[in-house]
């Protein structure tokens, strides 16, 4: 499984605006794809950022979404009209690999 973190820092004067826009991309992300996005934003530390999550089951999922979206003219447009809420330059995108759970590691043989 692979899981994207998509993370931005909103300009504090915009911080309304900014929950609205993230709420609005995700829906339509999720309308549009069929994959799920979750607008996150932190309970403590920096409060000012906006997470967006993504699950796919596997780096091949996650680049065909990523390709079909930027081929996307109205995803693109919101891309440009939401940027005005953000600290230019705060964008990361973080992309994480399951290598296991606690029930069972993947070091360990599955045989007795």
């Amino acid at each position: 499984m692979i899981t994207l973190n998509r993370t931005a820092s909103v300009i504090s004067a915009n911080l309304v605006e900014a929950l609205v826009y993230a709420r609005d991309i995700a829906a339509y992300i999720t309308e549009t794809t069929g994959k799920e996005v979750t607008v996150e934003m932190p309970v403590g530390g920096t409060w000012s950022q906006i997470r967006w999550t993504v699950y796919f089951d596997s780096l091949g999922g996650y680049e065909a979404w990523s390709t079909a979206l930027r081929a996307d003219p109205r995803y693109m447009t919101m891309l440009t009209a939401g940027s005005g809420f953000f600290i230019e330059g705060s964008g990361t995108d973080h992309l994480w690999r399951a290598i296991g759970h606690s029930h069972h590691q993947p070091w360990e043989s599955d045989q007795g």
